[in-house]
């Protein structure tokens, strides 16, 4: 019981962020998970709960947006609009270095150089592999993804051989929390936030730990 009111409540917060990307990619690793659960009722019940997050912000008016409306929005919002400008810049900064990008930590610098729009506004690229893809170019990039391809191929292998221990299960919400995190990745900053980037690498940790207390078990 406790575990499910919980449940809610954090799911409530992830609603109030206002993040339509974070409720996305917290819905594919849903799904995601669905694939290795073999109990489907437990997914059912977390789409429930997910559900349930979205309609108490509502009940209790802890907040005036209304979630629906921001969900149904994809293109129209200032966000969105903003993002379509800074990943074209992200974009031409990578066709004038391809090879090593514009340099490590210099997106900030270099965009508006690149910038379609006129603005003196600092900003980051809001997709972490494009920003990577014009700051390092496409050896970084390309040695980040090839990071994280390993990874994924080693992921799902453990996840295909399932047992009901505890570690095997710790190392299935690890998995789970990390395909949201780098999906987000995909329209947030996630990997130039400090905090967040450190949480990444210690819940990767984590994972691997898990998985091979698992596969000795």
């Amino acid at each position: 019981v406790l575990l499910l009111i919980t449940a809610m409540i954090v799911l409530s917060v992830l609603m109030l962020t206002n993040s339509k990307g974070a409720w996305f990619a917290f819905l594919a690793a849903l799904l995601f998970s669905g694939f290795y659960i073999k109990k489907r009722y437990v997914l059912y019940i977390l789409l429930v709960l997910f559900v349930i997050g979205l309609i108490l912000p509502a009940v209790f008016n802890f907040s005036s947006i209304n979630l629906v409306k921001r969900m149904a929005s994809f293109s129209g919002d200032a966000g969105a609009i903003d993002r379509k400008f800074l990943w074209l810049a992200a974009l031409r900064m990578f066709y004038a270095k391809p090879l090593f990008g514009v340099g490590l930590g210099t997106f900030m610098e270099n965009y508006q150089r690149f910038w379609l729009k006129p603005t003196t506004e600092i900003a980051y690229a809001h997709n972490c592999y494009l920003q990577a893809l014009a700051e390092t170019g496409f050896i970084g990039l390309g040695a980040f993804l090839l990071l994280l391809f390993i990874w994924l191929k080693e992921t799902l292998g453990r996840l295909l051989r399932p047992s009901n221990s505890f570690y095997y299960f710790s190392f299935m919400g690890l998995s789970v929390g990390l395909v949201a995190y780098l999906l987000n990745s995909f329209v947030d900053t996630n990997f130039y936030s400090l905090p967040i980037a450190v949480l990444f690498w210690f819940i990767l940790g984590l994972q691997q730990a898990a998985g091979r207390l698992a596969n000795r078990e």
